[in-house]
């Protein structure tokens, strides 16, 4: 296995890792997206951002789970 792919497997699995340990990580990329688009489309300035108490959301932590066996996948197959 070369070293690209490899390389490539331990960074999306870090970011798995972190969208699963992350409380709400999802949720301020989507409202961060949401505001920079509404910024771009509109002339007017635009009204404080709605902020979520991201705390209190729930963790995907099976995508925490899926980081890891990804980057043990590919440690192991590139040890072979």
């Amino acid at each position: 296995m070369p070293v690209r792919p490899f390389v490539f497997a331990i960074l999306f699995g870090c970011a798995l890792i972190a969208f699963g340990l992350v409380a709400g990580l999802f949720e301020s990329l989507q409202d961060g997206i949401r505001n920079f688009s509404a910024s771009l489309s509109s002339p007017f300035p635009l009204a404080a951002p709605h902020r979520r108490e991201y705390d209190k959301l729930s963790r995907p932590r099976w995508l925490a789970v899926m980081g890891v066996v990804l980057i043990l996948t590919s440690l192991l197959l590139y040890r072979s």
